[in-house]
């Protein structure tokens, strides 16, 4: 995914955006105030962190997998379906306004940035990153494009002009339960119901214990789910941790292949950030799978074009769950690595990747 300054800065652009609308429906405001509240906010930002939540699972590495495999599956074909079972869940709710449903509607509308943005950058971030032809380049390929993001998010966090509106906090995207991180059970059920009625395989390896069926609900099991809140900010803090000694030791461990390098690479110093790789110069390039047009945005571009998508998801979902529901035709047709779900993250083809070097 871009990285989580990058979904911030569009999270927060989009948010922007739709305050600053002129005519705004009774639709619009309601999901302003949605946002208001602090707590809905946090299941927002919470959602913007998308599939790749599970990719702070310590997962070793395997032959053919790109991340963990919930997170791969929920990011290539399988975003569609996985999304779609969230909004019929929330529509099932004669109550829509109660904070179980609110809180999952705030999740909802989180995801649905995070998956706009995802499939509006993705096909740039692999054209110049690049991406594995055979398994034993995964790592490298995998390593090179978290730098690539990363290099992206530095540049939102210290040289875009509008850098001092950012306000990150990776703590500030985690919610809080009883002064813990957590999901919290509407967001875990939420998550879990729809990964238990679309990936039933996926469900067992995320839920340990109290497995559920159907439309029970699965805030009562315990798993994954329950530990990664609180990993996501300690790995997050210490990929941004300039202390060479911690940097040897986590250059040492990835070198060893052992885990994946999402807990392993490190932001680079911000002095390293390269502007050139956010395009402003327009240079052309090309979507990795699909049509072969030459494109010529740059990465600012991209990011608008994201937060014109998420409004109107934000827009469709809100009119689906409240108005009159049904399935929304981008949701139908999204696939988080390619822009298209006629075409998966097995379609890319062409690359023409620079080598980033770490830190």
């Amino acid at each position: 995914m871009p990285g989580i300054i990058t979904h911030k800065k569009i999270f927060n652009d989009s948010l922007k955006l739709l305050l600053g609308k002129k005519n705004r429906s009774h639709l619009t405001r309601s999901i302003v105030a949605l946002f208001a509240l602090p707590e809905h906010m946090r299941a927002s930002l919470f959602g913007l962190l998308g599939p790749n939540i599970f990719d702070y699972i310590p997962t070793p590495i395997g032959k053919k997998q790109y991340g963990h495999p919930a997170s791969f599956e929920l990011h290539d074909k399988g975003a569609p379906v996985f999304i779609q079972s969230m909004m019929n869940r929330i529509n099932e709710y004669e109550d829509k306004n109660n904070e179980w449903s609110a809180l999952q509607r705030a999740y909802l509308y989180g995801l649905l940035c995070h998956m706009a943005a995802d499939e509006t950058l993705h096909p740039y971030i692999f054209y110049c990153s690049g991406f594995p032809d055979s398994a034993r380049e995964i790592n490298h390929y995998r390593e090179q494009n978290l730098l690539f993001q990363y290099n992206m998010d530095n540049y939102f966090m210290y040289m875009a002009d509008d850098k001092d509106e950012l306000n990150f906090s990776i703590e500030d995207m985690i919610p809080l339960v009883k002064n813990r991180r957590a999901a919290g059970a509407p967001i875990k059920d939420l998550i879990l119901y729809s990964l238990s009625e679309n990936f039933p395989e996926l469900y067992k390896k995320v839920v340990w214990f109290g497995k559920k069926k159907d439309r029970q609900n699965h805030a009562e099991t315990f798993g994954w789910l329950d530990i990664i809140p609180p990993i996501i900010v300690k790995v997050q803090n210490l990929k941004r941790n300039y202390n060479e000694h911690v940097r040897k030791i986590t250059r040492e461990i990835r070198y060893r292949n052992f885990l994946y390098s999402d807990f392993l690479v490190q932001y680079q110093r911000p002095r390293k950030t390269d502007p050139h790789y956010i395009n402003l110069h327009r240079e052309s390039w090309i979507n990795p799978a699909g049509s072969s047009a030459i494109r010529y945005e740059s990465v600012l571009q991209l990011c608008r074009t994201a937060c014109e998508k998420t409004v109107n998801l934000w827009e469709e979902a809100e009119n689906s769950l409240y108005a009159k529901p049904n399935e929304i035709a981008y949701i139908k047709g999204l696939n988080a690595y390619t822009g298209s779900a006629e075409e998966g993250y097995e379609s890319m083809k062409r690359k023409n990747p620079v080598k980033l070097k770490p830190y």
